[in-house]
């Protein structure tokens, strides 16, 4: 307040009282150079140009004054406008006399036909802000050196030298004020205020200081009313009492208090109201001064009360604020103690504020000291996708049932540098947390710690908000990239992404974060209950499992992802038993082919520029071993079966193959995991297999060869029990392998040898076949004759043969007949 009635009074004396050093410079100098003077000292005061073109009239006795015509002050140069304000005459009288006494008594300042003309630009900017105004520049030291009268800074300093101010009559006539505002991209009609009526009195310091006005603002009348009892109370630091209102149609302002100053703070009470009609089109004159974050600022009506000392402070303000067509009650109580004012005593604030899609509140201190705050908060919605969009941060597209419910409460202890957020308790929909978090910003880098417990949580939804829902178009896991042909070739039409890898994040703060959960359900796995550790420091982060109960199992490990060097590097470390396989691929990795209880271990490195280099730079070790499951849709005993039989037997039967164990080692070398040990073991069946998995083309290339034995035994059954083997090859992108029969030679191997000992392989064949084998399909005769007819003993009847004849017949030995065929297409017809 200060500052404005220097700024008033320095524009004052130099459009007023450009003395000189006596009565005859002043009557005679040329009214061009009085005029430049003005013109200069505004310029340098206030960066704008103001400019006299009508004439300079002069007067000594019994007042000093001047009249100037025709004046002008410049708009800001992005103005399109025209002048910010003109003024038709500006007259300013000052008795003679009290300026030898070092009184500044004014008889008169009137302002005729002022017009203000106010832009608003597209961005926001205002056109009578004076970027670098200052009444303290070298203009206040060259007035003096110019007119001998004392700086106009060193008016209402306090002190015995101060010039005393005191003015007859301020009057303002015929005034007008029009707002053009551009922010609407300049279709918004301008606002007139016409009609401007202001006069003001200050007879003396012991007397009442009085303003009064009127105004048509948008074609509604206005009326303003000031008055502050005897100023000179105030300025001997005794309570002066003060009034103001302001009502028009749309709009009212009323104050009745009380101020003194002086002491280490100043002291004020009183009670005050406002109200702002909610129709823009009734308050838009006053709207538009309003600073732009509050444009959308709807009706208000506020009252309040408060009393403020240096003893302390109390005050309380009630009332609705309207905000996007939604109005918000609220109540709000501050009290604080001595030394509230030097930041020495922090005030105690309590904030309740609501309306139909939101509750809030804050019960605390704020401490202008060190800029701290200490209290608790809350706040609660059942509408928060609403809320979000009133605040103009939306619309939030979310699933139905999510993102709806928040409640939340904590307790916040926080200044600019440190603070924490304790006793949290958090609801968001059906999901809860606990814990507490904090910052630090005194460091090298900003530093976060968090502890967070919950129960069950379901991410699935927020992150599909986040575009992440589901992995993109030939990509992520479960994709189906071409086939190379072979293990180490590329994936063409899909594969991992190979743009590059930015890590930079990393390394934008250090966190440590401790979550336990209940059970955690994401696009890619389900958890349940879960506990895990990361700690990011210097762009390294490490996450620890150090529990997880995964379908069914339990999963111990560690990864870690170092963002510190030039090229991103990962290393992971894996330990799970028990899982439940058919979920947990079906769920991560879209394959819906395996089932059992798993176990597994896992150590593997990379690194890369990408995630495609670092997912073919792998290196490591791993082993499996799954019990009880199945192979789905592939019956490897049948086909085993098929071969004991000769393609005679049943079919029809379940496309799965069951398995007590299932086994298998790896070492990962250049994205390349290769396997020679896997052995799978069922009822009637063993399987092993040998081949390579490359990773980094998401290819398979592997030979399994299922065998058909005389063996009911599943686990711990013998690696080497004889039976008849059918190689397979399992090729292709992993996500869809091709499974073909391997023709090349071997897929005969074993039933040569048992063909060259008939009593063996009856009795492995009679095993193997089962119901709907060899001796079901033999009607009438026992094994011996079964065997007899195989061999080609006995006579040959009609449709009959040998096995030598068989086998002629396969190999396409003899005479070839119709429906003969070679031995291939006899193995395929197995199939």
């Amino acid at each position: 307040m200060r500052r404005l009635f220097k700024i008033l009074m320095y524009l004052v004396i130099l459009v007023a009282v450009l003395l000189g050093g006596a009565a005859a410079a002043w009557l005679y100098a040329p009214s061009a150079t009085i005029a430049g003077i003005a013109e200069a000292q505004v310029e340098e005061a206030t960066g704008r140009k103001l400019t006299i073109d009508g004439a300079v009239e002069r007067r000594l006795f019994p007042v000093i004054g001047v009249k100037i015509h025709d004046v002008t002050l410049a708009n800001a140069d992005w103005a399109e406008s025209g002048p910010l304000a003109t003024a038709a005459s500006a007259d300013v009288g000052v008795r003679f006399l009290p300026l030898l006494t070092g009184a500044l008594e004014i008889e008169k300042i009137e302002i005729e036909q002022p017009e203000v003309i106010i832009e608003i630009a597209e961005d926001g900017r205002r056109s009578w802000e004076m970027e670098g105004f200052d009444v303290d520049s070298g203009a206040a030291a060259d007035f003096e050196e110019q007119t001998g009268l004392p700086e106009p800074s060193d008016i209402g300093e306090g002190g015995g030298d101060d010039v005393v101010v005191v003015f007859d009559r301020f009057a303002i006539t015929r005034g007008s004020v029009t707002v053009i505002d551009r922010r609407a991209g300049g279709a918004a009609d301008p606002i007139a205020i016409a009609d401007i009526e202001l006069e003001g009195a200050l007879p003396s310091l012991d007397e009442t200081l009085t303003l009064t006005g009127s105004a048509v603002a948008q074609g509604r009348p206005a009326r303003l009313g000031v008055t502050l009892e005897s100023p000179a109370a105030l300025a001997r630091g005794d309570l002066a009492k003060a009034k103001a209102d302001l009502s028009a149609e749309g709009v009212a302002f009323d104050f009745d208090g009380a101020f003194r100053q002086g002491g280490a703070a100043p002291e004020a009470e009183g009670a005050l109201s406002f109200t702002l009609d909610e129709d823009p089109a009734r308050s838009a004159w006053i709207r538009a001064l309003l600073p732009e974050s509050l444009d959308p600022l709807g009706g208000v009506d506020v009252n309040g009360s408060f009393t403020a000392a240096e003893t302390g402070v109390d005050a309380t303000m009630t009332g609705d604020v309207g905000f996007r067509e939604q109005a918000t009650a609220f109540t709000a109580t501050a009290k604080a103690g001595e030394g509230w004012a030097a930041g020495g005593a922090p005030v105690t604030l309590a904030l309740d504020a609501s309306n139909p899609l939101f509750e809030a509140g804050w019960d605390g201190s704020v401490s202008a000291g060190d800029a701290s705050l200490n209290g608790d908060l809350r706040f609660a919605s059942t509408a928060l996708r609403d809320f979000f969009e009133w605040l103009g941060l939306g619309p939030v597209e979310a699933p139905a049932g999510a993102f709806e419910r928040v409640d939340i409460s904590a307790r916040l202890d926080a200044d600019p540098m440190q603070g924490a957020l304790t006793a949290l308790d958090l609801t968001l929909d059906e999901s809860a947390v606990t814990g507490e978090m904090s910052y630090d910003l005194t460091g090298e880098r900003p530093a976060v710690a968090a502890t967070l417990r919950s129960g069950p949580l379901d991410i699935r939804p927020f992150v599909a908000m986040a575009g992440q829902g589901a992995p993109a178009e030939g990509g992520g896991a479960g994709a189906a990239p071409a086939a190379s042909g072979g293990s180490s070739g590329g994936a063409s039409g899909g594969g991992w992404s190979k743009e590059p890898l930015d890590l930079g994040a990393l390394q934008l703060v250090d966190a440590k974060i401790d979550v336990l959960t209940e059970g955690l359900a994401t696009p890619v796995v389900t958890l349940n209950r879960t506990h895990v550790v990361a700690d990011l420091t210097d762009g390294r982060l490490q996450t620890d499992v150090r529990e997880m109960a995964l379908y069914g199992g339990a999963v111990t490990g560690e990864a870690i992802i170092d963002g510190s060097t030039g090229t991103p590097s990962m290393s992971t470390s894996l330990d799970a038993s028990g899982v439940a396989l058919r979920p947990l691929l079906r769920d991560s990795a879209e394959m819906d082919w395996l089932e059992g209880t798993g176990a597994m271990k896992l150590v593997v490195v990379g690194r890369g520029e990408s995630l495609d280099a670092m997912m073919r730079s792998l290196n490591g070790t791993g082993s499996i071993d799954f019990r009880d499951g199945a192979i789905i849709g592939v019956n490897l005993a049948a086909l085993a079966r098929n071969i004991g039989t000769l393609g005679l037997g049943g079919g029809g039967e379940e496309q799965k193959t069951d398995f007590a164990e299932l086994t298998a080692s790896f070492f990962i070398e250049d994205g390349v995991a290769n396997n020679e040990d896997l052995f799978l073991s069922g009822p009637l069946l063993r399987l092993t297999g040998a081949g390579a998995v490359d990773i980094g083309a998401q290819t398979v290339n592997y030979r399994a060869v299922p065998r058909a034995v005389a063996s009911l035994t599943g686990q711990g059954g013998d690696r080497d029990s004889a039976g008849i083997a059918f190689p397979l090859l399992i090729t292709g992108p992993w996500a869809d392998p091709s499974i073909t029969p391997d023709l090349t030679g071997g897929a005969l191997d074993s039933l040569e040898d048992l063909l060259t000992n008939p009593d063996a392989a009856g009795a492995l064949i009679e095993q193997i076949g089962g119901e709907g084998g060899v001796g079901d399909i033999l009607e009438g005769g026992g094994l011996g004759d079964a065997l007899e007819g195989l061999t080609g003993g006995g006579s040959s009847e009609e449709g009959g043969g040998g096995l030598g004849d068989a086998l002629e017949g396969l190999t396409g030995g003899g005479e070839e007949e119709e429906g003969g065929g070679d031995l291939g297409d006899a193995i395929r017809g197995l199939f």
